[in-house]
């Protein structure tokens, strides 16, 4: 059950993330420039801490922007609500263990690619930022089993 709460909760984190990770590399931002503000993607307006959580925070401020009051592209909720139900999904076929991480991690590259093909972004150091992307997704997905098989080997210890 706290392995099933703990991948739940991952999962929506990782749907916020996709929105920044997917979205800012197909608009030639690198990972390294990727900062934990978010931002509006009209005025470039930095968001309010309390509204920064993913899926709930675009309904609670209504798909607009505090600060320019332009809609937020519905791309974003959309594909963060993807990767979270993937996720969740993945999870439940999985049992909610590290191998949940593991088919994730593969659906997100599937996942990032298509929205990479659709949306053309391919100039010269396109390829570098990918790989960037990439190393940095592997991390937080790695850091994602990791910690999904610690808390396994806690809940049978309590058990």
């Amino acid at each position: 059950m706290v392995n099933c709460a703990f991948v739940i909760f991952f999962s929506y984190l990782i749907g916020g993330y996709s929105t920044t990770d997917i979205l800012r590399l197909t608009k030639g931002k690198a990972p390294k420039q990727l900062d934990s503000l978010c931002r509006c993607p009209c005025c470039g307006g930095v968001i309010p801490e309390k509204y920064q959580f993913p899926i709930i925070s675009y309904f609670v401020i209504k798909g607009k922007c505090c600060r320019c009051n332009n809609r937020i592209p519905l791309v974003s909720i959309i594909l963060e609500f993807i990767v979270t139900f993937v996720m969740c999904l993945i999870g439940m076929m999985t049992g909610f263990s590290y191998m949940t991480f593991i088919c994730g991690f593969i659906i997100y590259k599937v996942i990032k690619f298509i929205v990479i093909v659709v949306k053309g972004r391919q100039e010269e150091s396109f390829v570098i930022r990918l790989v960037q992307s990439l190393t940095i997704n592997f991390a937080i997905f790695s850091l994602g089993a990791f910690l999904s098989i610690i808390m396994s080997k806690m809940t049978s210890l309590i058990n």
